[in-house]
This record gives structure tokens, sequence and C-alpha cells, in this order.
């Protein structure tokens, strides 16, 4: 009995050594997180780790990361995530960082602290790295790799009391749409969308709301208002509610709409009107289906939702 012990046991550490062997384990993270997959820093008690959960099965699960992180924007061609890293408090996001290589190790950190969760990928290759950036009455380009300000914008319309919030930049039209709070301390009516177009080198109202984001191709705006979130038609200025939600406290932590690469979803975090101070520990994420015009609340907690695909 005991020899035939000692076979099995001989046996099962052979098994488990060839195993070892020959098991592929995923080392970057196109491997680990689906294509499709959603994204999302979650609770607060969580350090050091983000959320994925896939639309069919709506199931959270959890990676562990090098760093604290916030607002990851997947870049399919290089396979790897920018983003701001944290450290003691959310809202003080600032460190730039590129995340994606073998070993759970940052590709790069940035050392410059001045960059906010406003930012705007507008060129990201092998050999240049250039995000926009916004901070109070400023917006500026910024080299992640030379670590240099490349270009400051002049003031938009309306320059009296303003501060810069969420930029998104358009590829196609080489445009940049940025929101304008028009008051510095408080939400108000009169925030709104403007864009610069390099092209006339000047801003142009675009309409009134915040959180403006390009769709892929170009041709329509996802942004907020007070009751929900609205898309706009681009060519034929025409605006349409796709979700109808109390959105009027915002001030911490932004909606912060996202869209799927092929236009047709999008992602975005939302809390309790009774909250008098948004805690992302109550944010839950909804998705929005535009072919078929339905949303979901997924019942998920967490901010900064955004698609790997």
């Amino acid at each position: 009995m005991g020899r035939k012990r000692k076979s099995l046991l001989i046996a099962f550490l052979i098994m488990l050594i060839l195993e070892s062997c020959f098991r592929v384990t995923p080392k970057n993270l196109s491997e680990i997180i689906p294509d499709g997959s959603i994204v999302f820093l979650p609770r607060p008690d969580m350090k050091k780790k983000i959320g994925y959960f896939t639309i069919e099965t709506l199931k959270p699960r959890y990676l562990k990361t090098p760093e604290n992180m916030v607002k990851l924007n997947w870049q399919p061609e290089s396979k790897v995530f920018v983003g701001l890293s944290w450290y003691r408090f959310l809202i003080a996001a600032r460190s730039p960082l590129i995340w994606g290589t073998e070993n759970n190790e940052l590709i790069k950190s940035i050392s410059q602290e001045s960059l906010t969760e406003f930012y705007t990928i507008y060129k990201f290759t092998d050999y240049e790295k250039q995000v926009f950036n916004a901070k109070n009455k400023r917006l500026w380009l910024f080299d992640l790799t030379t670590e240099k300000v490349l270009l400051t914008l002049p003031d938009p319309i309306y320059n009296l009391e303003f501060e810069y919030g969420e930029i998104s930049f358009d590829h196609h039209s080489n445009c940049l749409f940025a929101q304008v709070n028009s008051d510095i301390l408080r939400l108000s009516p009169d925030d709104n969308i403007q864009s610069y177009c390099f092209s006339s080198n000047r801003w142009e109202l675009v309409t009134t709301g915040r959180n403006p984001q390009i769709s892929p191709d170009g041709l329509q705006l996802a942004f907020t208002k007070d009751d929900g979130l609205y898309i706009m038609d681009l060519q034929h200025k025409t605006e349409r509610q796709v979700l109808s939600h109390d959105l009027s406290n915002q001030d911490l932590f932004s909606p912060h709409p996202e869209w799927s690469s092929d236009g047709t979803k999008m992602v975005l975090h939302v809390w309790a009107k009774s909250q008098k101070i948004p805690g992302y520990e109550n944010a839950t994420i909804f998705l929005i289906d535009l072919i078929n015009n339905t949303s979901i609340d997924t019942g998920i907690n967490g901010i900064y939702p955004s698609f790997k695909d």
C-alpha cells in the first residue's frame, strides 16, 4: 500500500512539473483582458487594482497593478494603457504613465506632476507620444517622451471667468473639443463646449453642456447635461438624448463618458443625487447600446470606465 501511494505521489509531482513547463501564462494586458471589455477604477479600498468585465457576463474581475491608476485609455496598436497614477488621494492624480508590458511593470512613468485627468491623446506611436492637457485656465500640448510643453492654446470665447474641464481631440478634423466652465467655483447652466480647429486657429461655440467626447469616426459628439447624456450630429447640428439621469452633482468626479471603438456603445459612471459629495465607492457604471437605444445599469461600482477594444 505504501509503495502504491509513493508511486501515485511521484506521478502527481511529474504531472505538476510538466504542466508548469507547458502552461502558457498571459504576460501582457492584451492577453489577460479580453477585447471588448470595460476597464474601470474600483472602490477606494481596492488599492493598486483595476476592474474589468465583459458586456456578455457583467461580472467584474480585478487585476493587480504596479501603482494606483485612474482614467486608463487603451492603445490597441501599442497594446498598452495610458493613464494617470495617484498616491494618497484620487483627486490628486497627477503623474502620467504607460502600462502594459510583461511582468506587470510600468513601461514609463512621467515625472511631470502638473497633468490632470483632463487630457486627451494627440499622438501615440513608437516615436511620438503627445497629449493635450487642461488645467484651470490653461490648455497645452505635452510631449510624454521629452516631458516638454510643445504648444499652449489661446483662451476660449467668453474668457473673463472660466475654467477648463474635460477635453477630446478629433483626429479626422484636427479639432479639439473642450468643456469651458463659466463659473470656476461650481457647475452652471452656462457651461459650454467649444471647439478649436487648427485649420482656422480659433475657438467656436458648439453647444451648452459638459464632458465632450468625440466619436471614433469624428461625426458625433457625446456630452452631458444636468439631465443626462446627449449625442450631437456634428454635420446637422442636431442633438438627441441617449440617457436620462440626474448628472447635476458631478462637481468632483465627472461622468466620464467613453465610446467603444466601433461607435455603437458608450459607457459612463453615475451616482445617487442624495450624495452631497459624490463618493466613487457608490458610483455605478452604465452601459448604453446606441444601435438598440437601450441603457443598462450594470450594478458594478466604479468610476472612469473605458473600453479595451
